[in-house]
């Protein structure tokens, strides 16, 4: 009989594990200092193909920034402040709670998220979720024992399909990032 019962215990661990795999991903993203993650970002909206290579920091919960050969896109608070190096041009815009991102979802940020269950895929939790728009849904790919990410998928039925390949994540003290000389730099505003 005790034999049924240890079995029964170890079945509902494994089927009703008691870690919440998002919990595990923000507990990685919150641990102290800040993060640099290497990743992929893989995009297609109405047949064109946009594909980047790039850093992207986690400075704390709402500052965070993502830095290729071209560009640099800092979400400070409510500021979006885009630099783009090969036009030199600086655009400011604010973002609304509304407004989501991908880089957004992978900071942990995002208030629009409503998580649709998850599954183990090998070493890995998929977690499921869909955002307030209901025709956009994703996945996070989050390791099972650490809870770092390591992919992150958004769709939209009709619009588009991103996609974040993250291959390293080490801490990083943005202290350390090259500068940008802004002085030449055309700036555009579009904050009210």
């Amino acid at each position: 009989m005790k034999t049924v019962q240890v079995l029964a215990i170890l079945t509902q661990g494994l089927i009703f594990p008691s870690d919440n795999p998002y919990e595990k991903f923000l507990k990685y993203l919150n641990q102290s200092g800040s993060l640099k993650f290497k990743l992929e970002f893989n995009q297609v909206q109405n047949n064109v193909f946009f594909n980047t290579e790039g850093d992207f920091y986690l400075i704390k919960k709402n500052h965070y920034f993502f830095d290729d050969e071209f560009r640099r896109i800092i979400f400070q608070d409510s500021l979006i402040t885009t630099i783009n190096k090969k036009y030199k041009q600086i655009i400011y815009d604010y973002s609304t709670p509304e407004d989501l991102n991908i880089f957004n979802i992978l900071s942990g940020n995002s208030r629009s998220l409503s998580f649709n269950g998850y599954k183990v895929e090998n070493k890995y939790y998929k977690v499921r979720f869909n955002l307030l728009d209901p025709d956009l849904s994703g996945t996070i790919l989050i390791g099972l024992k650490t809870g770092q990410p390591y992919a992150i998928s958004l769709t939209s039925k009709n619009y588009f399909n991103t996609e974040i390949k993250i291959s390293s994540i080490i801490k990083y003290d943005p202290e350390k990032l090259a500068k940008i000389d802004l002085n030449d730099f055309e700036k555009i505003d579009f904050r009210e």
